[in-house]
């Protein structure tokens, strides 16, 4: 595997950068900038020696052997040029970020030569801060914290993980069987809603939203897989105003809440034309077929008042007791004994129950959906000090002291081994073996160390607050995202059983790396593999054809 190091500009450019990064781009124009961010975003990591073929043209001959002569110069010892990388993908999204609200002209009034050196420039100053990251991150860990490597980790990733590190096919396929089954939910219980919904994209059906959503979406990400500069048209035919104003209406959705990248998910495809647009960053187009719904529906309920508390409506009505629960059913069937949160209810007195239960045998799987978001300065901070308290407020416990997941899933292992489960009264307790299990519906928590500290909390719950019971009764805690548990339903519940036990191993590093002898290099890379969320293991070990469930999809709303 290549060494990747980020390219500097005091590893290409003998003097200082003195110009700020919008003064290198100044006198590019706006569709230029997009045009280039696109072509960035597509090639995602390019080492110098590629970089220069690639996207530096003759002209600028002597600035491309003035800087290697300084890149050889100033390079490490123990590596080649081409391990030096320009264009990584957290740096190419950074770009974009910059260049979005940047003053432009109206047309290029510079030449290509210039814009090549200026935008080298530029993206090279992004560069440089981003070299400084893990030493800002590193600062502000204890010095005696525990789990010092996931949080590292975790941290640095945190912003783009879920964005860059995607399969753009399987997150279509999730988002259209989403979109679908909250669209006929919508239709059957707030057909106002829906309606007006519909409209808003001059559309009659749920088949017509979905099949026009495909023909933007799917040019996208081809053009995207084969690096390729992506902009649409909409031929001018029949109908053609109709799929106008849907493009348009796709071209902005208007974000009220806190989220991460605001701005760009705000424009998933930029107007370039009357009927001509170009989905800069196809990821933020696909999300829109379904998350973008969401945003919508806000703006519309505003104006027609229906439901006091939209987003409590949604999590419970539809994410919790539609799309959760048919999951579930879906890998389980009508098999064994199971019971939902909403069954379990009238044995709580109070107490917190998972929000799904099922036993086969004497495997007891317990489930905790937590359908909760990160606002964007917590995600931006890249401070332990800042996100750890966050994430212990949503996954720990919040400030009122109230349990919440990690440690209500101690407690119902606690009341399970202790027999105190009222919902089931047909076990064992010292027979059984508890499954823990986490689901998230924000695919930002399937990130790289995040599993290791929940079950890192989870035990140290278990050592200091929950006494006599049998610790080898309970697997160690694992977190999935809701997209993964949809697609596990192509499985047995054998073979969920065996991801299971697979992936725990992962949680355990030193059992994951092994008692073999390996070199500091390989022992390093072992751990980093040890942090890997489930949902990566899941999509590695199980191969999917993406493009065939596509088209039958595509088929069925034909």
């Amino acid at each position: 595997m290549r060494r990747q190091i980020l390219l500097e500009s005091r590893l290409f450019f003998k003097d200082k950068i003195v110009e700020t990064f919008e003064e290198c781009l100044k006198g590019i124009c706006k569709s230029t900038l997009l045009k280039i961010s696109q072509t960035f975003l597509a090639h995602r990591s390019v080492n110098v020696v590629d970089y220069i073929g690639t996207f530096i043209s003759h002209e600028n001959s002597d600035l491309v052997q003035q800087g290697l002569d300084v890149l050889n110069i100033r390079r490490g010892n123990n590596f080649n040029i081409e391990d030096y990388f320009v264009l990584t993908s957290t740096v190419s999204i950074k770009f974009y970020e910059r260049i979005f609200d940047l003053a432009t002209p109206e047309t290029d009034e510079i030449s290509p030569k210039e814009i090549e050196s200026g935008v080298l420039k530029a993206y090279l100053l992004l560069n440089d801060i981003e070299a400084n990251k893990d030493e800002h991150i590193l600062s502000t860990l204890p010095d005696n914290l525990k789990m010092k490597p996931s949080w590292l980790m975790l941290i640095a990733m945190l912003r783009y993980h879920a964005v860059i590190n995607v399969s753009l096919l399987k997150e279509f396929y999730t988002q259209l069987v989403k979109a679908q089954t909250f669209l006929i939910f919508l239709q059957r219980h707030q057909p106002m809603l829906f309606q007006e919904l519909l409209s808003e994209f001059s559309c009659n059906t749920i088949e017509e939203y979905l099949i026009r959503f495909i023909n933007f979406a799917l040019p996208a990400i081809d053009s995207f897989a084969k690096k390729r500069k992506t902009e649409i048209t909409v031929p001018l035919i029949e109908n053609h105003e109709d799929v106008i104003h849907f493009a348009n209406a796709l071209s902005h959705v208007a974000i009220t809440e806190d989220i991460d990248f605001k701005s760009l998910r705000s424009v998933p495809m930029h107007k370039m034309g009357d009927n001509v647009y170009m989905p800069v960053m196809p990821l933020f187009l696909v999300e829109q077929v379904y998350k973008g719904l969401y945003f919508r529906l806000l703006k519309i309920n505003r104006k027609l008042k229906i439901i006091p508390d939209l987003k409590s409506y949604i999590g419970a009505e539809f994410t919790e007791n539609v799309l959760f629960y048919d999951a579930i059913k879906n890998i389980f069937k009508n098999k064994y004994f199971q019971r939902s949160g909403i069954q379990m209810e009238p044995f709580s007195k109070g107490k917190g129950n998972p929000d799904y239960y099922i036993r086969n045998g004497n495997k007891i799987y317990i489930f905790e959906l937590k359908d909760v978001l990160l606002n964007s300065k917590v995600i931006s901070s890249q401070d332990y000090n800042v996100i750890e308290p966050e994430l212990r407020e949503k996954f720990y416990k919040n400030s009122k002291g109230h349990n919440k997941g990690v440690t209500q899933l101690a407690h119902n292992c606690d009341d399970i081994l202790s027999g105190l489960a009222k919902w089931d009264t047909a076990y064992k307790p010292r027979r059984v073996k508890i499954w823990p299990i986490i689901v998230v519906t924000d695919n930002i928590f399937s990130i790289p160390g995040f599993n290791q500290i929940l079950n890192n909390w989870f035990q140290d719950y278990l050592d200091t607050e929950i006494n006599g019971i049998n610790r080898a009764q309970i697997h160690p805690l694992i977190v999935m995202s809701i997209d993964t548990l949809l697609l596990l339903s192509a499985y047995e519940v054998k073979d969920l059983d065996k991801f299971l036990s697979m992936y725990s191993i992962n949680l355990d590093p030193q059992k994951f790396i092994g008692s073999k002898p390996l070199t500091e290099q390989e022992t390093i890379i072992k751990y980093q593999e040890s942090m890997n969320p489930f949902d990566l293991i899941m999509a590695n070990k199980t191969p999917t054809d993406w493009n065939k469930l596509i088209y039958d999809k595509i088929s069925s709303l034909s």
